[in-house]
């Protein structure tokens, strides 16, 4: 039989290469930490300015139908406060104009969340 020679060589990693591959690691866990945080306040933006598009959509449709005879009031949907307002103009075609509705948060009235506009012809 064969002695195994060992060779005073020793196999891993040196201190240099383990600290790089924390501070790689490191770098990467707080850009996904950032990435997730934008995202989650992003989703809550989102969220905002879809229940005012469905605060506008509703009022619109109530404004067609002559259920809401004002122009402009505040409005209670999904926990928040949405003021909105409806503004009528003339077209180019007789008797027929357009419905624009805007809605802002309570909260940020000079922050416009949605804006929709419809058309009405005259009976």
């Amino acid at each position: 039989m064969r002695a195994s020679k060992t060779s005073g060589k020793q196999s891993g990693f040196t201190l240099i290469e383990v600290m790089v591959a924390l501070m790689i690691l490191s770098i990467v866990v707080t850009a996904l930490s950032l990435a997730v945080s934008q995202s989650t306040n992003n989703i809550g933006r989102l969220k905002q300015h879809q229940f005012a598009a469905w605060v506008a959509h509703n009022q619109i449709s109530l404004y067609m139908l002559d259920a809401q005879p004002e122009s402009s009031g505040s409005s209670q949907f999904a926990g928040g406060k949405y003021l909105w307002k409806i503004t009528s103009s003339n077209t180019d075609t007789a008797k027929f104009y357009r419905l624009r509705v805007t809605v802002a948060a309570a909260a940020e009235p000079d922050y416009l969340l949605a804006d929709l506009s419809a058309f009405k012809g005259e009976q």
